[in-house]
């Protein structure tokens, strides 16, 4: 775990996630240009209805691969893949039958005729090669991310392509089916394909639920934790409001998706590696340190820029969210604490101790959220969404603790450079004129 090591590691990983950025953030303005706004919403109705079906039957099998010391036999991830193509079946008959029940609740009657068709992306999805997880395992980054880039460019000519014949929802539907065969196709290149077989082991598929069941529990508290705030704001908030709101909560998870990242490709592998081999947690801890003290600088940039960039790319009737952005890229730095701790957790084998995490942040959110909003407002729910993660991060804390690892050290120095960063930069940006004053102006609906 050299530092070169793992700083181009983290290089490869951020120029892999930069670029598939582009990719997307390009996609949808073409999009945006061909198809209307209505084909966006029912896209993003079936995409939140496949995300959350995928999210609460996740049963670890890709942590399983990287976290065990035997995912790399063609036994165990043969099983492994097994479990997902017969899970995808499930999934899509399950789609079906709830189909009825979709077009009743979302889409306006639209989804009827979308839904059959949308429910074999699961039966795809389950044919992806276990390829992923043997890269991530193997610290092959390089390959994974260009197999990554390759599936992504290709997806996003077929979407466009589609749209272009046709700007119907069908057809954006036919395109999503298109993309994920490619990257079905495009995993293939990632492993020995000839390795691959459709293969059940009894004790092996017991091996991956007995740490699966943990994972299971772990991402549906996540999910509800990470979607809670949506819903019922959605419910309780003007939709002129919450459009705001999803502005700056979009632009805010920018750093957490990648910290995500790293902590998936980089910490979880490595510190599995670690434990497998029965070493200790300390080789990581300086890396560690230097790794959070540099994101803590950047975020403490963004944050102090927050409302100049609102300003930048939206018309005055976004204007709110240049208030609101700074209070939840406060948050995410907890978030980014949390994930980092959580790849260890998963890395040592203990994803209990993530489903608890999850399950504070939840009961933070369902407890504190009405309150604040019905008694204080949106100004005080807003803080509360942006303190959500701190339950979270002080349960995975104190797990680590006894260890006497200097992880808790970090963290209050990591937070002290965030803040005197935020802090200096806005008061370089008031004095040169910039910045109107330190703190954006808070609008009176959010009051």
């Amino acid at each position: 775990m050299s530092k070169p090591n793992i700083l181009s590691q983290v290089g490869i990983v951020s120029a892999g996630f930069a670029l598939r950025q582009v990719i997307r953030l390009g996609t949808n303005v073409i999009l945006a240009t061909i198809i209307s706004p209505a084909v966006f919403g029912i896209m993003l109705i079936l995409n939140t209805l496949r995300t959350g079906a995928e999210q609460i039957t996740d049963v670890g099998l890709g942590q399983n691969i990287i976290y065990d010391r035997l995912g790399a036999r063609k036994l165990f991830y043969n099983t492994a893949w097994t479990i997902q193509i017969v899970r995808g079946f499930l999934l899509f008959g399950i789609f079906l039958l709830l189909s009825p029940l979709f077009t009743d609740t979302f889409g306006e009657g639209q989804l009827e005729d979308l839904l059959p068709i949308f429910a074999t992306i699961f039966v795809i999805t389950g044919f992806v090669p276990p390829a992923r997880f043997l890269l991530q395992k193997q610290q092959r980054l390089v390959v994974l991310t260009v197999i990554e880039l390759i599936v992504a460019v290709l997806g996003a000519v077929a979407i466009i392509g589609f749209a272009l014949y046709s700007p119907t929802p069908e057809a954006i539907v036919w395109a999503l089916l298109l993309g994920n065969l490619f990257a079905v196709f495009g995993y293939l290149f990632g492993m020995n394909w000839r390795d691959l077989r459709i293969q059940l082991s009894r004790r092996t598929a017991v091996r991956i639920l007995s740490f699966g069941k943990w994972v299971f529990v772990a991402t549906l508290l996540y999910f509800a934790a990470n979607s809670f705030d949506r819903l019922y704001l959605g419910a309780e908030i003007p939709l002129t409001l919450l459009g705001i709101y999803s502005i700056a909560r979009s632009l805010s998870e920018a750093g957490y998706t990648l910290a995500l990242r790293i902590s998936q490709f980089i910490v979880f592998p490595k510190v599995a590696e670690a434990h497998n081999r029965g070493e200790s947690l300390h080789s990581i801890v300086g890396p560690r340190g230097r790794g959070l003290l540099l994101t803590a600088l950047f975020l403490g940039v963004g944050i102090a820029i927050s409302d100049e960039v609102i300003y930048l790319l939206y018309d005055e009737r976004y204007e709110a969210a240049a208030f609101m952005l700074p209070f939840l890229l406060v948050g995410v730095w907890y978030s980014i604490l949390s994930i980092v701790f959580e790849s260890i957790v998963y890395g040592t084998g203990r994803p209990a101790l993530n489903a608890w995490g999850n399950a504070a942040k939840l009961l933070w959110l369902v407890v504190a959220l009405p309150l604040a909003l019905a008694q204080e407002g949106f100004l005080w729910a807003l803080v509360v969404i942006a303190a959500a993660d701190v339950p979270r991060y002080l349960i995975l804390s104190a797990a680590h603790m006894k260890e006497r690892l200097g992880f808790f050290r970090q963290d209050l120095l990591a937070t002290a450079a965030l803040l005197g960063c935020a802090v200096l930069v806005r008061w370089a940006l008031v004095g040169i004129g910039i910045a109107d004053s330190f703190w954006p102006k808070m609008q009176s609906g959010l009051m």
